[in-house]
């Protein structure tokens, strides 16, 4: 990981929002002042949700371990919020998915979820 140097400049501008430009954004916090994300869509606050300049949200993403690692030392306890998180949402799915009646449910939304990503995924070659 980088180290701060011991001069510290005023200002650091990062264009887009995205996670490159907030990790970005992190870093350069050592180095500046001040840093400003300048972003032209609004960050959904209450839920995760697609962004009007960002296409590619809705497509399927991964972290590696070692970008999860970075982004661990840059923001400490990262990791342990996010397993909280995903139980949370783990046991909302469990809960639908779980009752009685929603085998049809999950069939259904199993399949719709599975042509989404199969089409997603095809391309031609010509």
């Amino acid at each position: 990981m980088l180290q701060a140097s011991s001069t510290v400049e005023h200002h650091a501008i990062v264009i887009g929002g995205s996670i490159a430009g907030l990790l970005t954004a992190r870093v350069l916090t050592d180095y500046f002042e001040r840093v400003t994300v300048l972003e032209r869509d609004r960050f959904p606050i209450d839920a995760p949700a697609p962004r009007k300049g960002v296409p590619q949200c809705t497509q399927l993403h991964i972290l590696l371990t070692r970008g999860r690692q970075i982004m661990e030392e840059l923001f400490p306890g990262l990791e342990a919020e996010k397993l909280l998180l995903d139980r949370a949402q783990l046991r909302a799915i469990a809960e639908v998915y779980g009752c009685q009646d929603a085998q049809q449910k999950f069939a259904q939304d199993f399949v719709a979820a599975w042509d989404k990503v199969m089409n997603l995924a095809r391309f031609d070659l010509a």
